[in-house]
């Protein structure tokens, strides 16, 4: 008798079954790595900002009056004025997540 190479039915429904297991698994883990590493990310513009923010008070002896001022004065782009599109606030002579 000859035997055909290949994969029967059921080894490959078992197969099937273990790689939905594992994506079952790792993707909701997957999911809040991805929220921890924004919300870091917003983390570090804002310290990046506030950095900012105290160079033009150490240039100029007085805080910028808006963030645009930062822009104006190259010390941060415009693009690093928002976080997960929304724009950082600042408040208070600190700049703050949205």
């Amino acid at each position: 008798m000859r035997r055909k190479n290949g994969f029967s039915l059921i080894e490959m429904i078992i197969v099937l079954i273990i790689m939905s297991y594992f994506l079952l698994t790792t993707i909701p883990n997957l999911t809040s790595i991805l929220d921890l590493a924004s919300s870091k990310t917003c983390e570090g513009q804002v310290n990046l900002v506030n950095a900012a923010i105290l160079q033009y008070h150490m240039e100029y002896l007085r805080y910028p009056s808006s963030l645009h001022d930062l822009v104006d004065h190259e010390s941060v782009e415009i693009s690093q004025l928002s976080c997960d599109g929304k724009p950082i606030r600042y408040e208070n002579n600190k700049a703050k997540l949205p």
